[in-house]
């Protein structure tokens, strides 16, 4: 029974890779190649693309690391909640994430006016493209790092600090 439960799951598993696969797979069949030409404007799009999302890399690094750090090595008391919070931005739709951006950064958001009357660029700039994606490949980066933290065995740990 157990080999037959697990034959399904990879069925119904490749199945599901299958279903998430076929719009890429079939995007290069689907695209019109004879008329696809570069506009004026298109390798700037692609390098500020490259650059902010660089940048938000960069952020996520610096302040998710050390966060899934203390999450899977620290219990303190409000650790459930802090696990909630960070979770929050990957749960919150895409549109609702803005929404609550604009409304904080926006120019008559609780952040946005005080930080633009001191000359800081915070809506209408380009270092707001960093806002949301950041704030969900945060979370991922926190999330997948403290379960890996966590997951580590006592001797295993030992090894690694004996190492360096």
């Amino acid at each position: 029974m157990r080999g037959l439960s697990l034959k399904l799951a990879g069925f119904l598993s490749a199945l599901g890779f299958l279903v998430l696969l076929l719009p890429f797979a079939f995007l290069p069949l689907n695209t019109p190649w004879a008329s696809f030409h570069f506009t004026s404007g298109d390798l700037g799009a692609v390098r500020v693309s490259l650059v902010y999302s660089g940048l938000a890399l960069l952020l996520i690094l610096v302040f998710g690391t050390p966060l899934a750090y203390i999450l899977a090595r620290r219990r303190f008391r409000f650790n459930v909640l802090v696990d909630i919070l960070v979770l929050l931005p990957l749960l919150t739709p895409p549109l609702a994430m803005g929404i609550l951006l604009a409304s904080l950064y926006g120019p008559y958001g609780f952040l946005g006016g005080p930080l633009s009357r001191l000359g800081l660029p915070t809506y209408k700039h380009s270092s707001s493209l960093c806002s949301s994606p950041g704030l969900r490949c945060g979370t991922l980066l926190s999330v997948g790092s403290t379960g890996g933290l966590r997951g580590g065995t006592a001797r295993a740990r030992g090894g690694g600090a004996h190492l360096g």
